[in-house]
């Protein structure tokens, strides 16, 4: 009896360790982005009175939409980030499955590369970006959206390390360099208005901090020693391997080509539902709305490792999906409230009162960010092989309803219903039923270890 005691005392506090140490990163790298959520926020606001001070209104609405082009590709990584990230987070168990999974995720980003920088060459002799995405007539052109997706494109073999970063607990340091991308582009916006440089080549360089951002995280990640330990031993591979590789890839692959669909396509379906200052008026929102979203999403992000690396201990798990969730609903609530308060004065000062931005917008993005802060913690929880076919599932419905709810919406709600079509979607298809599925599993986990106990 006393050992059993023991083994339960022993059970709890780990179970108790693990959700700290997972809370400590979540907090940590939430407390990074809100450190730097200043210069960040800041570094936009000043890109924004730029672009529209210097280019025009229609300008800074064509460049956050080119901006944007990266989001919607869906297969950037093949869904392979998966597998990388899961075998970074079991890096000290299995040395040699890691060095694996690096170098089939780095042969498919290549192969990714090559792909989408093809098919933007077909795009801009065959169709044209103009009609592709609905441009104005004095924006209209093949240069800029195909050499803005050319830096993505050399950008994606590099991406893998990001994801080596958050498997090993460190997406402290992701926020920190990803934080760095608003500096970078203003840096540009400014170059590009002093020497008085064309429309042209300002539109081409909105997508360079994809580029700077993973060659900075392959630098870090590289350094890493448990990294640079793996990498010196003799390469080794296995069925195994492939196998898993293979049952998160595909999931995942479908899950990338489906958040696109939902949370990547606003731009697009206000550019053939509605007008172009519908479009700068979701932009100027969106400006305020995205850095208080990233804040909850880079907490959420930092558990993938926590949950990967306590996969065969449902009790920590449970463990950590509470308090995860209970601290992710508290962060929501406040970034959601934020939002809503100070949202209106922000976004006014940023484009100097020239386009007015209704508060129902700056509601609908609040709830978003709750929305979506909630869903967090059983998102990354449910990043095995069966948990990503689930949420492959939930995805493919939530795209389904998403985008012609978006179209409806947006005839009649403008930027207001694209929004609110998103927050519906994210409730119904994904935060629900991966809330549920989670506390099943992690239940049905625990009955069957509490009955081994038992009968041991």
């Amino acid at each position: 009896m006393r050992s059993s005691r023991s083994l339960q005392r022993y059970a709890v506090g780990k179970s108790g360790s693990a959700a700290t140490g997972a809370t400590f990163r979540m907090l940590e790298s939430a407390g990074i982005r809100v450190l730097l959520l200043p210069i960040t926020g800041l570094c936009v606001l000043l890109s924004t009175r730029l672009l529209i001070g210097g280019y025009g209104t229609e300008t800074y609405a064509v460049y956050t939409l080119v901006a944007s082009l990266p989001l919607v590709i869906p297969v950037s990584d093949f869904g392979v980030g998966a597998a990388v990230t899961n075998a970074s987070a079991r890096l000290a168990d299995d040395g040699a499955e890691f060095r694996e999974v690096i170098r089939r995720s780095r042969r498919f980003l290549v192969i990714a590369a090559v792909a989408i920088a093809s098919l933007c060459v077909l795009i801009s002799t065959f169709f044209g970006w103009g009609n592709l995405l609905g441009l104005p007539p004095g924006l209209s052109g093949n240069v800029f959206p195909c050499v803005a997706m050319m830096i993505f494109a050399i950008s994606l073999p590099f991406s893998v390390w990001m994801r080596v970063l958050i498997g090993l607990g460190r997406n402290a340091i992701v926020v920190a360099v990803q934080s760095c991308i608003p500096v970078l582009n203003l840096v540009l916006i400014l170059m590009c208005t002093l020497f008085d440089a064309s429309a042209t080549l300002l539109l081409s360089t909105s997508t360079a901090g994809f580029l700077v951002t993973n060659l900075v995280c392959f630098g870090i990640a590289r350094r890493d020693s448990r990294v640079k330990r793996s990498l010196c031993q003799a390469a080794a591979s296995s069925s195994a391997v492939v196998v898993s590789i293979v049952g998160t890839a595909v999931p995942m692959l479908i899950i990338s080509a489906s958040i696109p669909l939902t949370f990547q396509m606003d731009r697009l379906v206000l550019t053939h539902v509605a007008k172009v200052s519908d479009i700068a008026v979701y932009s100027v929102a969106a400006t305020v709305f995205l850095p208080v979203f990233s804040v909850v999403q880079v907490a959420g992000r930092s558990l993938w490792g926590d949950f990967a690396s306590n996969r065969a201990d449902p009790e920590a798990s449970l463990a950590l999906l509470r308090r995860s969730l209970l601290f992710s609903i508290i962060l929501g609530a406040v970034g959601s409230v934020s939002l809503l308060l100070i949202g209106p004065f922000v976004a006014s000062w940023a484009v100097d009162g020239s386009i007015d931005v209704p508060v129902g917008l700056f509601l609908v993005f609040g709830a978003l960010v709750l929305v979506q802060s909630v869903h967090n913690p059983s998102g990354n929880f449910l990043t095995d092989a069966a948990g990503l076919k689930f949420q492959a599932i939930c995805m493919i419905l939530m795209a389904v309803v998403s985008l012609p709810l978006s179209v409806f919406l947006g005839f009649s709600l403008g930027a207001i219903g694209v929004v609110l079509a998103t927050v519906l979607a994210v409730l119904v298809f994904a935060m629900i039923p991966c809330l549920a599925r989670s506390f099943l599993v992690l239940r049905a986990q625990i009955n069957y270890l509490v009955e081994v106990r038992q009968d041991a």
